[in-house]
């Protein structure tokens, strides 16, 4: 993840936003052919992620775009425990690896 993050701070793409499993999930152990073995719960922070920013499945954004986006509405608004509730990572409590600085 810390690589995916990096590239994304280094190369600012664009990002198609997704309910499902993506390029993210590539290397996860979770994923089997294509699927998340917990797409339930992932597509519920997906959606949660999505409902909060008021966007969209398929929308281009610029990783920074989006990044802004996330601080905007969820983080600086104290809602990522809420966005990611039930996440096995819980990475707001383990390790900022995100900068939030836009």
């Amino acid at each position: 993840m810390k690589k995916i993050i990096a590239s994304l701070e280094t190369n600012n793409p664009s990002v198609m936003l997704t309910e499902c499993c993506d390029v993210i999930c590539e290397h996860c152990p979770n994923r089997r052919n294509h699927c998340c073995l917990d797409e339930n719960k992932v597509s519920a922070f997906d959606h949660a992620f999505l409902l909060r920013c008021g966007v969209d499945t398929k929308m281009m954004l610029s990783w920074q775009e989006l990044k802004a986006l996330a601080l905007e509405k969820i983080i600086r608004q104290d809602l990522l425990s809420t966005v990611c509730k039930d996440c096995q990572w819980q990475c707001y409590k383990k390790f900022p690896l995100i900068s939030v600085s836009v």
